[in-house]
């Protein structure tokens, strides 16, 4: 599983940035999907717009309803944390259009955005890669 999330990077699924996750999350000595910020009125925010954003995940699979995320980040706040963590760095452009207030305050957290990783040319058979 870890070799087959590692080798499809676009896929939303990745075992070893979603223990990554829970490892971030354990700081505080506690795994319940409340990171720290800086700035306290931004972890406010991040515990309003996780609450938002879980109960919108949780009602989508009571509906049946696909999403960008996993379904199983509405286990607990802890896996939603670990899930959409996963999402933002495999798939930060669609992350980024569906659920942009998530996405910011994760692109505040881990100070990046990993959309700027996204090529938006592939390369021609008769390009210089030197």
């Amino acid at each position: 599983y870890i070799l087959r999330g590692g080798r499809n990077e676009n896929d939303g699924h990745n075992l070893v940035i979603h223990e990554f996750a829970h490892a971030l999350d354990g700081l505080d000595g506690e795994m319940a999907g409340q990171i720290v910020f800086d700035e306290p009125a931004v972890s406010k925010h991040w515990e309003t717009v996780v609450d938002r954003e879980f109960a919108e995940l949780c009602r989508a699979r009571d509906q049946g309803s696909r999403t960008l995320l996993d379904h199983y980040g509405t286990t607990n706040k802890a896996e939603f944390f670990a899930v959409s963590t996963e999402t933002f760095f495999e798939q930060p452009a669609a992350f980024h259009q569906k659920h942009r207030e998530l996405f910011d305050l994760l692109s505040t957290y881990y100070r990046i955005d990993p959309r700027a990783w996204i090529r938006t040319e592939q390369p021609s058979a008769s390009t210089d890669l030197r």
